[in-house]
């Protein structure tokens, strides 16, 4: 086994990262609302386990990924919203990627169980698994590691409730690497033997190999960073994501739902 599974995070064969020049990214959770009143009261405990979940990933990345909480959704670039779990999946992440490779927006949304469907997932031990595992998606490990001991194994292995350090070694390496890092252009570069695999490039940048010990430099820079364009395709998405009534703490006058119900018209969500 590899001791990484970066080889599954490509996107036609170029790792997909956030720019360092987004660095802090910015988070907003939305509220936490749930039909139950004993699951609603632990609303804050929910919260938490996000915060505390991205605060993991940034310490396990040693600065490298770095987050900021915001209180408006159209300030955001990760955006966090609470579902009911269904049986396909327990969580789910939308990214969006602009063609040099760059993450620019990311969209999560947490499954939680109503007993009925993945009962085990009650648990809000799997919760924190769910969470650690599609904050990392939004982070650029876009694939799943071969490995059940992984955050980022699946199917969802209940008890696996922590970041392995295969994982922190795959997400490390991925923001070690330059955006849209190339390993095939890299290893023809090097003359290796082919077919040769993305962690045969690692190790010979890493002085593995025994015909290794050269540095990195001499890969080319990705096309330049421009973090205002970048931006402004994230504040589209979040200014339509202000319609979104899902994830926006807005209640419906009974009166205005009565009105709708009077001219056989379906009522607005709650």
């Amino acid at each position: 086994m590899e001791r990484t599974y970066l080889d599954q995070c490509l996107k036609d064969g170029l790792t997909v990262r956030w720019p360092d020049s987004a660095m802090p990214i910015r988070v907003y959770v939305a509220p936490f609302r749930w039909y139950e009143k004993s699951k609603q009261n632990e609303s804050y405990a929910y919260n938490q386990m996000v915060f505390d979940a991205f605060e993991l990933w940034s310490k396990v990345s040693e600065g490298r990924v770095r987050f900021q909480q915001v209180a408006q959704l159209d300030g955001s670039q990760i955006d966090v919203s609470w579902r009911r779990v269904d049986r396909k999946s327990l969580g789910h992440c939308q990214y969006l990627v602009n063609q040099q490779s760059l993450l620019y927006s990311a969209e999560i949304k947490i499954g939680i169980s109503d007993g009925l469907v993945h009962g085990q997932y009650n648990d809000m031990d799997e919760v924190k698994h769910t969470i650690l595992h599609e904050i990392a998606h939004a982070l650029g490990l876009i694939g799943h590691s071969d490995a059940g001991d992984d955050i980022m194994y699946v199917p969802h292995q209940y008890g696996v409730i922590n970041i392995s350090q295969r994982d922190i070694d795959t997400l490390k390496t991925l923001y070690k690497l330059p955006p849209a890092f190339d390993y095939l252009a890299v290893g023809r570069k090097f003359k290796l033997k082919e077919p040769f695999t993305l962690h045969q490039v690692l190790d010979h940048l890493e002085g593995r190999s025994e015909a290794a010990g050269k540095k990195i430099d001499f890969i080319p820079p990705p096309p330049p960073e421009n973090p205002a364009v970048l931006q402004s395709q994230h504040d589209i998405l979040s200014h339509m994501g202000k319609f979104h009534l899902a994830t926006q703490n807005i209640k419906v006058d009974p009166a205005l739902k009565k009105m709708f119900i009077a001219k056989k018209h379906s009522p607005p969500p709650h």
